[in-house]
């Protein structure tokens, strides 16, 4: 069944990038063990952090059995003699938009990840040329991060199969092709060619759009990943007439987290294996200490061949500041709650809930049976019934920002919650305060009222707006004003 052999695409240059990143931890390691080195809290680690959708959230299935912990599992034993400790983060969410959740992987991957996995094509097609600029933010949204990590996409798509579609079909083993042949003779003599050559073509139609892109960041070491192939052998040998088993069509079954898990592990492993092989053949003169300076400098050139700034149009800052109400982040620091100045009054403060509650407890309930990790938290508050949330911001370089709700349940809000901008929230800045008083008292006399606009309020998927005026560098306090008996919603603040 060789099409377990076309899941990946990378160039050369992305091999050898996550290759030198796993020589990097290696040596690391080994330094620590043999010459006492005081190791970095993430040297001796080894994160993958996976964003995406429902699809990689592991909806529909235990959370525990999803691809993203089942790559973990698979990978630790081979590391754990060495002392490196693999650490694999689900931070995916259902029901997300692209933007602007793909801004934030410091928030959501955390400053340590070593690969950072992205999986949104049911909201953000590769092939959807309005839809680069996000793409590209991603990637410089990542390769900003203090760890440098490798830039994995993901297609969405994982074809699932109810025991009927397989009445009649033959379940006898498939027929191998001379393409297939090639599949199986390559990934013994020569790894890379499979996923640099041979799994080209099939994979980068679900690319056409970023194929330019990618090239650009060919350094972030880009791997395009599809798991959709096993559908050739639907019904036949271990593809079974249960495969679907019991998941929704869109969402991978059981079996189909297995797959993706073992695809992602059987690649990466390839290339670990490929790391410590070069370093076994190392000159016999050449010491742990040398053979460290040698990559540590390999991984300092990567950063020097990437685009000063971004191809696309856009008003996003690198290394984007992004504060969330949104769980499941890795960097508490990105925690929106510790932007909040209190009320005197604490009962008329924002409160904080998570928006499916407002829609039906079930949805709650059936996920945390589940052990699921997304929750859309959110502030919300009224003219009525809540003082004006006020929030300590720093900036640190001038530029735009953005303020984002919750999509809503598939664009649609509780009867008693509304869009902030439709509600004509006002939002004011004070701004070179150094008033670190907890006792703070908004006063709109002494404020700066700030314009927004929303980015494109007749499409449900676009939950952000941007203020029209570059924010200036130094500590402000943001200031948000319902004016609504309807409940506003705010979950969301990028900032330069």
């Amino acid at each position: 069944y060789p099409n377990f052999l076309k899941s990946v695409a990378m160039t050369q240059t992305a091999w050898e990038v996550l290759k030198v990143k796993y020589q990097y931890k290696i040596l690391s390691t080994l330094s620590m063990k043999y010459y006492q080195t005081i190791l970095n809290n993430n040297e001796n680690t080894f994160i993958i952090s996976f964003m995406g959708s429902s699809v990689t959230a592991g909806h529909d299935s235990p959370f525990n059995k999803s691809f993203p912990i089942l790559t973990g599992e698979l990978m630790a034993p081979a590391f754990q003699p060495l002392g490196i400790n693999v650490i694999s983060r689900n931070a995916a969410m259902g029901n997300n938009p692209c933007v602007p959740y793909d801004m934030c992987p410091r928030a959501f991957a955390g400053l340590d990840a070593d690969i950072v996995h992205w999986e949104q094509t049911y909201n953000c097609g590769g092939y959807d040329e309005n839809r680069r600029n996000v793409f590209e933010q991603f990637i410089r949204q990542s390769i900003s991060l203090p760890s440098h990590p490798i830039v994995v996409f993901m297609e969405s798509s994982v074809p699932n199969w109810k025991k009927e579609d397989c009445d009649g079909k033959s379940t006898g083993d498939p027929n191998i092709s001379d393409k297939d042949k090639q599949l199986l003779k390559y990934i013994n003599e020569n790894p890379i060619k499979v996923v640099s050559e041979l799994n080209i073509g099939a994979i980068k139609e679900s690319w056409s759009a970023n194929l330019e892109t990618f090239k650009e960041y060919k350094v972030a070491g880009i791997q395009l990943w599809n798991h959709k192939f096993y559908e050739e052998y639907k019904c036949r040998g271990p593809y079974t007439a249960d495969w679907g088993c019991c998941s929704a069509s869109w969402h991978p079954s059981l079996k189909g987290h297995e797959l993706s898990a073992s695809h992602y592990a059987y690649f990466w492993l390839l290339i670990y294996k490929d790391a410590l092989q070069t370093l076994i053949n190392s000159p016999n003169e050449s010491t742990i200490e040398s053979l460290l300076k040698d990559v540590k400098r390999h991984l300092d050139a990567e950063a020097k061949h990437l685009p000063p700034s971004a191809i696309y149009s856009g008003h996003y800052a690198d290394s984007l500041q992004c504060f969330t109400t949104f769980q499941p982040i890795a960097n508490q620091q990105a925690n929106l709650n510790s932007l909040i100045i209190p009320n005197s009054d604490s009962s008329k403060q924002f409160k904080l809930d998570i928006f499916e509650n407002f829609v039906d407890k079930n949805i709650i309930t059936k996920a945390r049976s589940r052990g699921y990790l997304d929750y859309k938290y959110m502030l919300y508050g009224n003219s009525q019934s809540n003082d004006p949330l006020s929030l300590r911001i720093h900036i640190n370089k001038e530029g735009y920002g953005f303020i984002c709700q919750p999509p809503g349940n598939w664009g649609v809000y509780p009867d008693k919650f509304t869009s902030f901008w439709l509600a004509n929230t006002v939002i004011y800045i004070i701004e070179n305060t150094n008033n670190n008083d907890n006792n703070f008292v908004f006063d709109k006399n002494k404020a700066k009222l700030l314009s927004y606009t929303p980015q494109n309020p007749k499409d449900t998927q676009f939950v952000c707006a941007e203020f029209n005026d570059q924010f200036k560098d130094g500590d402000h306090i943001l200031t948000i004003v319902p004016q609504s008996e309807k409940n506003i919603m705010i979950s969301y603040l990028l900032l330069p």
